[in-house]
């Protein structure tokens, strides 16, 4: 059985006076990634000779620049990372050459590196959750930047993409999320399970039917669902309460099941018509306008015919292979005191993007169900970019206080304010002065936003359109 550890005390790795505070200048120059527009914004104006006829001028991008000026500029990786660095720039697995360059002083590694969307990730990973990467991504990372056998820790692990692929790809799951729903999301998938094990739980259980006491919560579900649901979260605080550090597998993989099942758009889940489940839930304001627009009613949903459907969805190519040794925990990133030194072979996180995410409000339904309070978590909202920058700072001088020697930190992020704002940059700036090496930044380039299919969103416009990837290496 995993050994799940928790715990959150005094943070140790530093004083508050090492942190950088002062203001970083923002640029509005997109990076490498994008597609420029037609048109002739960077023509050379045209010279002429002493005859009056035009010159041929090379132009030159002043922004961009070959990787082979690593060396000369002093931005070169470590040599024990030449060899995989070498096999990103040669990478062909879309069928494009990789365009390495630098831009602002840091190297970019540029292509289309994984398919952005959950195609191609083992099922067990496709759980909705809003601002998540894919598990094509964190394999990506771990295949390249972890031994087999090795220790991958997530210190924001949101639903458990890093953990869940770790132990997929036969490596050691740490993680760390100050939102205890990460626990609840996580756990269950790294422990062995069958859905016959879930089924004849099912049977077992006899649901004590009673009125309905969170009436507010019928702008979601039918009366006998939300029947079914209260009974279910009643049976759950008997069965597997919150606060047990080993509760029993099967209740722990039913109460996940219903988390990722509560609210969305389609049948195969428990509520009526709702946003899609990687949008943010509407608030119950929200929920009844958009029920007084379509006209329809809730219809009436089977609990246990979904929990076997979204169990058999998970399962479909079994339970993950490794099911020892993982440690999860509820904590903030900069504090993971139950992490010994130097003991982490790569730390693969993506912090939340400044203030684009309410991580309370997008998930007061998950919440309500699992009989938690969200709102006195210390969630990270910053609408400073320093302030930003110096949480990304805490989080990564705790990241090399666990990172062995040598060992690798990649911190995914992407753009934000209408794509005027690389959040890279900001993390390269976090990270000077610290004993780290900064490698360079991958760049998943993809053909649409990540937001577009849930929010309805323009290609290129609106969401977050790239996976940016920060590479350090652990001095």
């Amino acid at each position: 059985m995993p050994n799940f550890s928790s715990g959150c005390s005094v943070f140790k790795g530093c004083s508050m006076s090492e942190l950088q505070s002062t203001q970083l200048p923002i640029s509005l120059v997109r990076p490498p990634g994008y597609k420029r527009k037609a048109g002739n914004a960077n023509a050379v104006p045209a010279q002429r000779n002493a005859t009056g006829r035009p010159v041929r001028v090379r132009r030159i991008r002043p922004l961009y620049a070959p990787l082979s000026l690593l060396k000369r500029s002093g931005l070169g990786p470590l040599p024990r990372c030449n060899q995989i660095l070498s096999g990103i720039r040669s990478y062909k697995g879309q069928g494009s050459k990789t365009h390495a360059c630098i831009s602002n002083d840091i190297p970019y590694l540029i292509n289309a590196f994984w398919r952005p969307n959950a195609g191609g990730s083992h099922p067990i990973q496709k759980g909705p959750y809003h601002a998540c990467f894919s598990g094509n991504l964190a394999a990506f990372c771990i295949e390249r930047f972890s031994p087999v056998g090795g220790i991958v820790h997530d210190p924001c692990g949101g639903r458990g993409t890093t953990a869940i692929q770790s132990a997929l790809m036969g490596r050691i799951a740490y993680s760390t999320d100050i939102n205890p729903l990460s626990l609840m999301m996580t756990r269950p998938r790294l422990r062995a399970i069958t859905t016959d094990d879930i089924r004849a739980k099912l049977k077992t259980l006899d649901l004590q039917l009673k009125p309905i006491e969170h009436e507010d919560m019928l702008v979601f579900f039918h009366p006998q669902t939300l029947q079914q649901l209260e009974a279910m979260r009643r049976a759950l605080a008997q069965f597997a309460p919150v606060d047990d550090a080993h509760p029993d597998p099967i209740w722990d993989w039913i109460r996940m099941a219903i988390l990722f099942r509560l609210t969305g758009h389609t049948s195969a889940y428990l509520s009526r018509e709702t946003v899609q489940p990687n949008a943010p839930t509407p608030t119950i304001a929200a929920q009844r306008r958009r029920n007084e627009r379509s006209g329809l009613t809730a219809p009436e949903r089977d609990l246990d015919e979904i929990i076997i459907a979204r169990s058999k969805g998970f399962l479909r190519h079994g339970c993950v292979p490794n099911t020892h040794g993982h440690k999860l925990a509820v904590g903030a990133a900069w504090d993971t005191p139950w992490i010994a030194d130097g003991t982490v072979d790569l730390t693969l996180t993506s912090p939340p993007f400044a203030d684009v995410v309410d991580y309370a409000k997008d998930n007061w339904v998950r919440a309500w169900f699992a009989g938690v309070s969200l709102e006195d978590v210390g969630f990270s909202h910053h609408k400073s970019l320093t302030d930003w920058t110096n949480m990304v700072r805490r989080i990564l001088i705790e990241q090399i206080r666990v990172v062995k020697p040598g060992g690798y930190i990649a911190i995914e992020v992407g753009e934000i304010r209408g794509g005027q704002v690389e959040l890279e940059r900001f993390v390269w700036d976090a990270a000077e002065g610290l004993p780290c090496k900064r490698i360079c930044v991958v760049v998943n380039q993809q053909a649409f936003t990540k937001s577009a299919h849930t929010l309805g969103v323009t290609n290129g416009e609106n969401g977050t359109n790239s996976n940016r990837i920060v590479i350090l290496q652990r001095s």
